[in-house]
């Protein structure tokens, strides 16, 4: 029974639990439209390149806009601007199931749909990976960014293979449809939160803030190197979403619901990682996990590139899950846990930018790497950087260490100092 406590510790919080619970259905109906649109894409246009192109118009506006959402989640209230980028994704989803229930669906709509949903994402990531800390407070706030993660994964299991069995059936717009009816739980969840008032920073100009994080960034060894390692994987672990249409279709000769299984095996394994990682109390040693999560990854990938067999591909599937979502989940928990709150925000953003923004540019290069020299050899250039920059990291975690336990000393005595702060603007006569 205490095992089981450890491990979902965070969910003893009433709010984080309304958000928990919220987010697992629209999770669900999040992964089945990423198959879905994936699937249409490709029946639609038949080329590698434009399924890079498209999910590049997706992330490109994180890319460039996310510092700016991490501004506005440093100043405003978190929990509605969630709110409504939900809101709107909800609605997105929706139009993309009428165009394509209605059969007037073009490339061109996927296109405009793929950029939208980018502009709505950079303000909502930041603020939703900040508003978590508000949820649950400093102590189980590691445990709740991996619950988090094990709840993503977890809707890998399902949405996937749900997805390939909706679209082999009646469709991708289908998919679309379950998607925008999902966003009610999470919005449930959100309105039914009741927040202590929290000190937002609106006194210093945006700018400022901007350079106060870019500053932070890179003035603290530890923070940038999270950073480049989860931009490193975002960037070169794309070719297993971008490409899986056409490794399905064109080496492993399936269908919808090879593709979808696939993607299932890969949520299995980043299920099971994320399950092991919440028993971790304490954010210490995590930067050993990153290290071991990027050599691995590089492994499988230069194998899965090779492989010829359905069923070779879906066990494969399962350590590149785990590894890349390993990365994500312990890169998050270290950078919530080394950062002040005052700048909880816009560093959150920065940490948004590398994850997604390397998504995109990853995602245009495997496309046209794929075209111009082969799918397997396209998974074994990236596998083989992998293996060169998880060696390198490794060389430095010691400095990393050292370094790393300096800077949360002094966040811990920067956020103690706020606190003061807030409790005499509340109660000026103490």
């Amino acid at each position: 029974m205490s095992f089981l406590q450890d491990m979902f510790r965070a969910l003893k919080h009433d709010n984080y639990r309304y958000f928990f619970l919220g987010q697992v259905a629209t999770l669900i109906g999040m992964w089945m439209q990423s198959i879905a649109l994936s699937w249409l894409i490709y029946r639609l246009t038949g080329s590698s390149t434009q399924l890079g192109l498209v999910n590049f118009c997706n992330q490109l506006p994180v890319l460039l806009l996310v510092s700016l959402g991490g501004i506005v989640a440093d100043r405003y209230d978190r929990r509605r601007i969630v709110i409504r980028t939900q809101a709107t994704c909800m609605f997105l989803s929706a139009l993309l199931a009428f165009l394509t229930l209605s059969d007037l669906i073009q490339v061109w709509h996927l296109y405009c749909v793929a950029i939208a949903y980018g502009l709505t994402q950079a303000f909502d990531m930041p603020a939703r990976q900040a508003l978590v800390v508000e949820l649950v407070g400093k102590e189980d706030l590691p445990n709740a960014i991996i619950l988090n993660s094990s709840m993503i994964n977890g809707a890998r299991l399902i949405g996937p293979a749900v997805a390939g069995f909706v679209i082999e059936y009646v469709g991708e717009g289908w998919c679309f449809a379950i998607n925008s009816a999902s966003y009610i739980g999470v919005l449930s969840g959100l309105f039914a939160m009741k927040l202590a008032s929290h000190l937002y920073d609106q006194d210093s100009a945006p700018l400022q803030h901007y350079k106060e994080g870019l500053h932070f960034v890179f003035g603290n060894f530890p923070v940038l190197a999270i950073l480049f390692m989860l931009g490193s994987i975002s960037l070169l672990a794309a070719p297993q979403v971008v490409l899986m249409p056409a490794v399905v279709k064109d080496v492993l000769h399936g269908d919808a619901n090879t593709m979808g299984y696939l993607m299932t095996m890969s949520g299995v394994g980043a299920f099971v990682g994320a399950l092991a990682l919440a028993l971790k109390k304490k954010a210490a040693g995590m930067e050993n996990i990153i290290a071991g999560c990027m050599l691995a990854c590089g492994v499988t990938f230069i194998i899965f590139g090779h492989s010829k067999t359905i069923w070779f591909s879906m066990l494969l599937m399962a350590p590149i899950g785990l590894s890349i979502m390993g990365q994500m989940a312990t890169s998050n928990t270290l950078i919530q846990t080394l950062v002040p709150d005052h700048l909880r925000g816009q560093i959150m953003s920065f940490h948004a930018m590398m994850f997604m923004g390397g998504a995109p540019v990853g995602a245009l290069l495997s496309g046209w790497a794929a075209e111009q020299i082969g799918i397997p050899l396209t998974f074994t250039i990236a596998g083989c950087l992998m293996l060169a920059i998880g060696l390198a990291f490794c060389f430095q975690l010691r400095r990393f260490k050292v370094l790393s336990a300096r800077l949360l000393t002094r966040t811990e005595r920067i956020n103690a100092l706020q606190l003061c702060c807030k409790a005499q603007l509340e109660n000026p006569n103490l």
